[in-house]
């Protein structure tokens, strides 16, 4: 396929907003540096194909994501149990409040 990636060792400002960034490089720096050694044409092209064969992810940035919308979702369960708490205590969710006659009959079946 046409894709391409950047694996850089400092900022390249003039990739931002150009291209998204997704990972970093926490090990492994001396075949980055033996990748940067080889020769490239005019168009900034390897003369050698170079292959990258395998990674290893340390961090799966989904789980982070899915972990953190977790803790959200039972942040606001909390909050929502405490208001329903706090109303039920000034009897806004007092029994009977609730109460409607279905058939509009003050409350008799008819």
């Amino acid at each position: 396929n046409g894709s391409q990636f950047f694996i850089t060792y400092k900022s390249c400002r003039h990739l931002d907003f150009k291209h998204s960034v997704f990972g970093r490089v926490v090990g492994g720096l001396e075949v980055l540096t033996a990748m940067e050694r080889i020769d490239t044409d005019e168009d900034d092209r390897p003369h050698q194909e170079i292959r990258i064969t395998g990674v290893t992810v340390f961090t799966n940035p989904y789980q982070e994501l899915e972990d953190a919308e977790k803790a959200e979702e039972a942040e606001k369960q909390k909050q929502e149990r405490a208001e329903f708490a706090a109303a039920a205590k000034e009897g806004d969710y007092a029994r009977g409040k609730w109460y409607s006659a279905p058939s509009g009959q003050g409350g008799e079946a008819g």
